[in-house]
Order: structure tokens, then C-alpha cells, then sequence
């Protein structure tokens, strides 16, 4: 099943566009509809060129083809490839992996820390293979404040971001973390306030 994921001059997606055929029922673009491509005659492709790319920061679009049958009518491949994928040089690549440490504890993505009610869990990101420059923003998911500030933005130097620090909620509340990047895979992590 093809998609389309646009992208801005950094490489980082911008958006999803799927395509399902309300009279078929099937799902992905069409062989004779080219996005991506500025030669394509196609309606379709020309209003999508003309409507999207140059809006919202988009300079091209780009295919993606999962593996998903285009009788499947719908799938999740798109937004997984958005959330794990950027654009190098005309091309989606991987994401780089990285991993949120609590101190000097490495915690899995989607994992949960449970700390004692108002303790500060100081914490920052490694990376192997990220360049020097490259950012991260750590977001506050939920009603629950676990940051001072939010977004936090972070700079990677040598393969690691400085330090930020988290206060565990009141006992039993929880809230989460997410930090995004364009190079890095997304993470996210739970923080329950548990003495």
C-alpha cells in the first residue's frame, strides 16, 4: 500500500497523506498518482503540489510503501514510519534509537519510574551516532506538572544532552513524558508519584 509523508528542508516529516478509494474500497495511492513526482499530470498529484508543498514548511513529498495489502482498506504503517523515519537526501531512513537515563539508569521506552512523592529524578538522553548539534524536546504529557517549564529543548554533544530535572507527582498521581526529535525515535515514559 503506497503513502505520502511530506517533509521540510531539515528532513523532518511534516505530514501523512493517505488515499482510500471511497468506490473500490481499497487503500493506498494509486500507480498513476505521483506526488512526489513534478512531471505527474495526474489531478490529483498537480493539487497536491500546488496545495501543500510550500505550506506549513513542506518542500516535497515522498513515497512510503508498506507491506500492508491494499485491501486492508486502512493501516497504522504511515504513522509509525512518521514517528521512526526522516529524510536524507531524497531518501527515509531510520531514526537513531536513544534511551532517557534516570541518573544512571537506563529506562525502556514506554517504561514507568516510580519515585517518592516530590523527589527530583535528574535526568538526560544518550544517543549513539547522533551529531553534535542535533536537539531534543522533552514535553509534559497530562494534567500532572512534572517540569518547571515545558517543552525542554536539548542539544546532544558527544552523544548525550545535559541534564533536566523531573519531580515525581503526589502519591498515586501520574503523568508521562515524551521527547521527539527529528533524529531521534520518540520516547516515552511514566512517572508515578509512589512512596
Amino acid at each position: 500500500m503506497r503513502h505520502y509523508l511530506s517533509h521540510d528542508t531539515d528532513g523532518k516529516l511534516v505530514g501523512i497523506h493517505t488515499h482510500h478509494h471511497a468506490g473500490t474500497m481499497l487503500g493506498g495511492w494509486p500507480d498513476d498518482c505521483q506526488l512526489h513526482n513534478p512531471a505527474c499530470q495526474n489531478p490529483t498529484s498537480k493539487h497536491f503540489r500546488e496545495n501543500v508543498v510550500g505550506k506549513n514548511g513542506v518542500v516535497g513529498l515522498i513515497p512510503f510503501d508498506c507491506h500492508c495489502s491494499p485491501t486492508k482498506t486502512s493501516c497504522s504503517c504511515a504513522s509509525h514510519a512518521f514517528a521512526n523515519k526522516k529524510v536524507v537526501d531524497g531518501a527515509l531512513v531510520n531514526k537513531l534509537e536513544g534511551a532517557l537515563l534516570n541518573g544512571s539508569s537506563i529506562l525502556k521506552n514506554k517504561a514507568t519510574v516510580k519515585a517518592a512523592p516530590g523527589s527530583k529524578l535528574t535526568m538526560k538522553v544518550v544517543c549513539v551516532g547522533v551529531a553534535d548539534g542535533s536537539s531534543i524536546e522533552v514535553y509534559q504529557k497530562g494534567t500532572v506538572v512534572l517540569m518547571e517549564t515545558s517543552p525542554v529543548a536539548l542539544v546532544f554533544t558527544k552523544g548525550e544532552t545535559p541534564t533536566f530535572e523531573v519531580t515525581a507527582p503526589a502519591q498515586g498521581l501520574s503523568g508521562a513524558l515524551v521527547l521527539f526529535s527529528r533524529d531521534v525515535v520518540p520516547i516515552l515514559v511514566g512517572v508515578v508519584g509512589w512512596a
